[in-house]
């Protein structure tokens, strides 16, 4: 048995870890971050017990859902129009089409009406899911939210093109 404690150094390039000499660990991640494995599962970067950080696996995300940034996402739901729940928007990626949360403000409506359908097609329009004034989506909107469904504008927009093709 022992019969006291006696104090050693660990050999040069080891540590002492819960009174046992180890090799040092390194981190794999940084605290807090985020990401999906190779099978879509997502993970967060936590600190093991050794004191260094490692990936760790989530539950697998639902059936109507894929991992997105490290977490699970809902992709959108619908046929032609498709929908995301309110304060998210249908968002096109390479991944599938997810509701991604709306991050950007409504657009304001003009303070003056414009008539010519080419220069703004979506003015007024209301969005279905919130009710809110139309937005457009720069990250590629699937038709939930971003002033989707203006018919008069794929009716215009041929002409539109014809008319500029002309005054060049």
């Amino acid at each position: 048995g022992c019969n006291a404690w006696a104090a050693s150094a660990c050999a040069p390039g080891q540590i002492c870890l819960e009174g046992a000499c180890t090799q040092p660990c390194s981190d794999a991640c940084t605290e807090g971050e985020l990401q999906c494995d190779l099978q879509g599962v997502p993970q967060t970067c936590e600190r093991a017990p050794n004191g260094c950080t490692v990936w760790m696996s989530a539950a697998e995300c639902a059936e109507q859902a894929v991992c997105y940034q490290g977490l699970c996402r809902q992709l959108c739901s619908g046929g032609e129009i498709e929908t995301c729940p309110k304060g998210f928007i249908c968002t096109g990626l390479p991944e599938g089409r997810l509701c991604l949360p709306r991050e950007d403000e409504p657009v304001e409506p003009p303070e003056e009406p414009i008539d010519d359908p080419i220069d703004d097609p979506g003015a007024g329009e209301v969005d279905p899911i919130d009710g809110e004034p139309a937005t457009a989506s720069v990250g590629g909107g699937c038709g939930c939210g971003a002033a989707g469904g203006s018919a008069l504008a794929l009716l215009v927009a041929p002409f539109a093109l014809a008319a500029l093709r002309r005054r060049r």
